[in-house]
């Protein structure tokens, strides 16, 4: 499965979200996902290479340390995309 920033993904919750940030941390991929409709709806997942299926990440040690790499990720993304057009 491919999945890249800006991509919508549709969920077995039945809600849509959009790619805000995704990673490569020791072989796996994380992503980062916000739901289209309720910003607050958050998700981190990591994908699943046996299944190709998506799963929750809750592993709080696993968190603090992806999370800054998701982040730095995100905000290259928006400068990418939002700052640097002319």
């Amino acid at each position: 499965m491919n999945i890249k920033i800006n991509d919508t993904l549709r969920l077995s919750d039945g809600k849509t979200y959009t790619v805000c940030s995704n990673i490569i941390y020791e072989e796996e991929m994380y992503i980062y996902l916000v739901d289209l409709e309720d910003y607050k709806n958050q998700k981190l997942l990591k994908l699943n290479k046996e299944t190709d299926k998506l799963v929750n990440v809750t592993d709080t040690n696993l968190i603090e340390k992806i999370a800054p790499l998701l982040l730095k990720k995100g905000i290259k993304n928006v400068k990418e995309n939002f700052i640097n057009q002319e």
